[in-house]
This record gives C-alpha cells, structure tokens and sequence, in this order.
C-alpha cells in the first residue's frame, strides 16, 4: 500500500497533463487587410469567431503596397485583402496566391473639408485656390492611385493648368488613408480625398463631402485571396466564404462598402 501511495501524485500530475492535452486546440487565423477595411475588418473578424470557436483572426493593417511588399519579403500570413487589384497581382505574379483572388467588395472616392470649412470650399475647382492646404496619400497606395484617376479626369473638362494647380496645393502625402483623414479632422488641412467607408458614423459630424460628378470615379474592387504559405487552407478558404456570405456582405455594407455579388458561373 505504501508502494502504492508514493505513485499517487505522478499519477494524478499525469492525468492533468493528458486531460490539457485532450482540451480544445485554438488556432490563429493572419488576415492582412487594408486600411480602408479596418472597421469592417473587425467586425467580419469578430462574427467569424463566434461561429468558429477556438479561431482567433489576427489583423494586420496597412496601405495595400505595404501589405503586398511585406509578403513579397516573407511576411507570414493566411489572407491576404487588398484595397485594388494591382497590389493583388504583385502577390500573384510571384507565385504567392493559393488559387485565384475574389472581388468582395466595392468603394468609391469622396472628396471631404473639415466641417467648419475654412476655405470656404464648394467643388473640385476649388482644389486651386493658392494657399489652399491639401492632403493625400503617398504615390503608390491605391486611394493615391484612384485619386490621381478622379484629379485627371476634372482636369480633363477644365483649363490648361488646373492639375498643376491642384497638385501645388499638397501639402503633406500620408502612408494610408486613415492618415488622410486624420488631418482633416484635426483641422490640419482644408481639403482631402478618401474613401466613402472611411467617413464613418463615428466621424461624419466632423467632415462634409463635397459631391464630385460619378464619371470622374473609377471602378474600386476589392479583392481577397488565400496566400501559398498558409497551413490551414480550409480555414482560409472557410474566412473568405464567410466575407462573401450574405452576413459578410452585410457587414461590409454597414462601413460604407458596396457588397459584391458574384455571378454564377
């Protein structure tokens, strides 16, 4: 009995170590998403995760050339969302996507003031106005690409000179598109161009949109895709179903997205 009893707690250490082990495993699921998709993002990640217990969605935001040069360095991750399909196919070219990418979602670009106002801007013709203090997003980023897109596009119906004129005005280029925002509305700059998801409910008191002719703006899609070096490509696979699900695209649609719906075949 004595023999008996000096095994008893090695037993009892044991058998806690083998019930642990039987527990629930937890896996880590990396979405590397664009910056415009931040709030809509973690909502899809939240909802994700009450019907997969035992997921946890780890984010990583960023401008969608960040992102995209992050993963073409070895940057570890499962998804990958980006703000256009340029940023997407520097991914694809090297071999870095598992299957195709998926259109998700849509935005557009709006152009926004402070809600005082201080120069007393109406329209785009307005962007030359000397002194006048504008803000954008670095060259390179998709929100810069698409608001290139929209400034060529009124130059083109307006006098010689009127791009130059726009573009003189910058007076700080930010690294995504939250930044942009950011300064307006801290009153550091008179004017901006971000997406439309980006002016939130939290934030719509403090900006105004300035209405800009729907010919001016080019398609934004957003597509996703499972990347090579995932481990888990049918967890992967099951996130992206999810976001293009009729919950996901309800989701996306409350932060000011456009759901896409895929046609079939």
């Amino acid at each position: 009995m004595l023999r008996i009893s000096r095994f008893l707690p090695l037993i009892s250490i044991s058998t806690m170590i083998a019930l642990c082990a039987c527990g629930p495993r937890t896996k880590t699921l990396t979405v590397f998403a664009a910056t415009s998709l931040t709030n809509a993002q973690e909502e899809l990640a939240r909802s994700f995760e009450e019907e997969h217990p035992g997921i946890t969605v780890k984010q990583n935001f960023a401008s969608s050339s960040t992102l995209a040069t992050q993963i073409r360095e070895g940057a570890r991750a499962d998804i990958f969302a980006s703000a256009n399909a340029l940023q997407m196919d520097r991914v694809a070219d090297v071999g870095l996507l598992l299957g195709e990418a998926r259109n998700f979602a849509s935005n557009r670009v709006v152009f926004i003031v402070p809600a005082s106002n201080p120069a007393g801007i109406a329209s785009l013709d307005d962007l030359t106005i000397p002194g006048l203090r504008l803000v954008l997003a670095l060259p390179g980023t998709p929100i810069r690409a698409y608001t290139d897109s929209l400034l060529s596009s009124a130059a083109a119906e307006r006098s010689e000179g009127y791009l130059a004129a726009v573009l003189a005005n910058i007076r700080s280029e930010e690294a995504n598109v939250r930044l942009v925002l950011t300064k307006v509305i801290l009153g550091e700059a008179d004017a901006a161009l971000v997406y439309q998801s980006d002016v939130t409910a939290d934030v719509a008191d403090e900006v105004i949109i300035i209405p800009t002719p729907p010919r001016y703006q080019s398609e934004i899609a957003y597509p996703i895709a499972a990347l090579s070096a995932t481990k888990q490509s049918e967890l992967a696979e099951a996130y992206i179903e999810f976001v293009l699900s009729p919950v996901g695209q309800s989701i996306l649609a409350r932060w000011g997205l456009v759901p896409i719906v895929e046609s079939a075949g």
